[in-house]
């Protein structure tokens, strides 16, 4: 359908940075390359693909790229896809989801096939463009926004990286704001910047989460942002839903403060605890929840 849909004179351009070879099975590429093919017969003209190993022919970086704008030579293995003088790069490894638990130590397990996915996401944001623009503040110690990066890929929304800096601002083509797993506060700066976007109608997305590494940190300027949402976070109020948290599993220690009732039974001052937290009484909302 999606062919179809391309003007007869579309012309996008697939390159394979490397030499094709004849058996790819048991290889990542053994579910691309019979794909692309399919690509190739059903396009009517509009899509072609060639295997070119930038190796010996390195002339072909400079065909797909004049301008050294996408760091092709260090994509090498990867499939470059080109319409006008826009570029897409699809890694083999973009196009398959892993085990995470395997992934975490160093084994690629894989356990989904996303491959028609990546090259059709990758055309149709080549051709149609971008729907909007998303920017994700980093700079907070946060742990990192590859899988948001991709899930807005594949949503057809432009991933851009908004630093936290003295002078910080949001950009007037902002459509969507993200801040994603921050381990500290926002400064004075950012909340001012935040409330006058918000306040202009603009979307905000916040995803935090208290772990081992926050665990003194209460957010409390993000929190005076949200609560202009009416939404407010709290380290204390939990909701445990993962079985291995409830009922044993893989041990994780923090350290808590023993409260004053219980101070005299103990000679230390802090305590290992596992999968807990405090939790306190919950500011009521109405006279009539307890």
């Amino acid at each position: 359908d999606y062919l179809d849909s391309l003007p007869a004179d579309a012309k996008i351009q697939i390159v394979g940075l490397f030499d094709e070879s004849e058996n790819v099975s048991g290889t990542p590429y053994q579910y691309i390359i019979p794909l692309l093919d399919d690509y190739v017969r059903n396009s009517k003209g509009r899509v072609s693909v060639e295997y070119v190993d930038a190796q010996t022919h390195p002339q072909i970086i400079t065909q797909l790229d004049p301008s050294n704008s996408y760091d092709l030579q260090n994509n090498l293995g990867s499939f470059v896809i080109k319409y006008n003088d826009k570029i897409k790069i699809v890694s083999p490894y973009d196009c398959y989801s892993y085990d995470e638990d395997y992934l975490s130590q160093g084994y690629y397990y894989v356990i989904g096939d996303n491959t028609e996915y990546s090259f059709t996401n990758s055309m149709y944001i080549l051709t149609q463009g971008y729907s909007c623009k998303a920017y994700v503040i980093t700079g907070l110690s946060d742990n990192g926004n590859e899988y948001i990066k991709k899930i807005l890929e594949g949503m057809a929304i432009e991933y851009n990286e908004l630093a936290v800096a003295e002078n910080f601002v949001i950009p007037e083509d902002c459509d969507l704001l993200i801040l994603n797993g921050p381990n500290s506060d926002i400064s004075e700066k950012m909340l001012t910047s935040m409330t006058e976007y918000v306040s202009n109608n603009g979307k905000l997305l916040v995803s935090v989460n208290y772990n081992l590494k926050n665990t003194g940190e209460r957010f409390n300027r993000l929190n005076k942002l949200l609560n202009q949402l009416n939404i407010n976070i709290d380290p204390a109020m939990i909701s445990e839903n993962d079985p291995w948290s409830q009922l044993g599993g893989l041990t994780t220690d923090t350290s808590v403060l023993p409260t004053g009732d219980f101070i005299s039974y103990i000679g230390e001052t802090a305590l290992h605890s596992t999968f807990a937290r405090s939790v306190r009484v919950s500011d009521s909302v109405n006279g009539e929840i307890s």
